[in-house]
């Protein structure tokens, strides 16, 4: 490595802020009919240009008085800052000392120093390997552009989700929102207590609250809650809350030995199940451990 672009590479480190550094290389390939390319720059960096030979002394290049300062850097690069934020775009044409090396640069300041290039170096190449360069840079920069927009267009999809569920809850509000305190409770042989203190009438749902007491000396893994009465399976979506975390997608939480856990069960269309005795089933994964807490009655 050049011994300049090494001392360019440590000046970047120091100067710049660490939350600026979005150091970026980019190499090109240049045919020998030479190229053009977009160079994106940033007040916050010194972008460093690198030539495999010397530099010809005769560069063309638009106005970049009073908007960007660029130096030499041996005789075989340049280095380019922009001096304001809103700088216009600027061209400007390079080529090396025998011409093997021809290049017309767009300099355009982009407001995200991640999109900044610090690094550029040029590299003379055949035709067919710097299009297929061209190739792969537009496929890069479509598939950026595309992963952009369906990152907008989720974040639109989950506002507009988020907006209909708000819309959805105030309205099962209005029409009923009641907290009716409960007494179920059971326990199993191993003296994992469950109990159902109360339930919350939403609108036509029904969200039943229960805890989990583990006073076993092996952690509760709950994997299965139901709402059962004559067979059937009321139970719709589960939360459940506890002081040690898991990473098992079978296992909906885990109670340490002596702690507790919180849940909540969905039941919908409550006013389907009114005065009929339900009866609260919580699991372990293959069934072990099973609590039964039955007379729980809506109404």
């Amino acid at each position: 490595m050049k011994k300049w672009w090494l001392l360019i590479m440590v000046a970047v480190a120091l100067v710049v802020p660490k939350a600026a550094r979005a150091q970026q290389a980019k190499e090109f390939l240049v045919p020998p009919a030479g190229g053009t390319y977009e160079i994106t720059v940033h007040p916050a960096f010194v972008t460093a240009l690198s030539f495999p030979e010397k530099l010809s002394p005769k560069a063309l290049a638009s106005d970049l008085r009073d908007n960007y300062d660029i130096k030499p850097n041996g005789e075989d690069g340049i280095s380019i800052r922009p001096l304001k934020a809103d700088a216009k775009p600027a061209n400007i044409t390079l080529q090396t000392i025998s011409g093997a090396v021809r290049v017309s640069l767009t300099l355009r300041v982009v407001s995200d120093t991640k999109d900044a290039l610090t690094l550029v170096s040029f590299r003379q190449t055949s035709e067919d390997e710097a299009f297929k360069q061209r190739v792969a840079d537009q496929v890069a920069k479509e598939t950026a552009a595309l992963r952009d927009e369906l990152a907008k267009a989720k974040a639109d999809l989950d506002k507009r989700i988020r907006s209909s569920v708000d819309e959805v809850v105030a309205k099962r509000a209005l029409a009923r929102l009641e907290t009716h305190g409960l007494k179920a409770v059971e326990r199993n042989s191993d003296n994992v207590i469950v109990r159902v203190p109360r339930v919350v009438y939403l609108g036509d749902d029904a969200l039943l609250y229960f805890d989990v007491e583990n006073r076993d000396r092996s952690p509760y893994r709950l994997a299965k809650v139901q709402v059962m009465t004559n067979g059937k399976d009321y139970a719709g979506a589960v939360q459940f809350a506890s002081d040690t975390a898991t990473h098992d997608d079978a296992v909906l939480g885990v109670v340490p030995a002596s702690g507790r856990g919180q849940g909540v069960v969905v039941v919908r269309q409550w006013s389907q199940l009114v005065g009929r005795g339900l009866t609260l089933v919580v699991e372990q994964p293959e069934g072990r451990g099973r609590v039964a807490v039955d007379r729980i009655v809506l109404r």
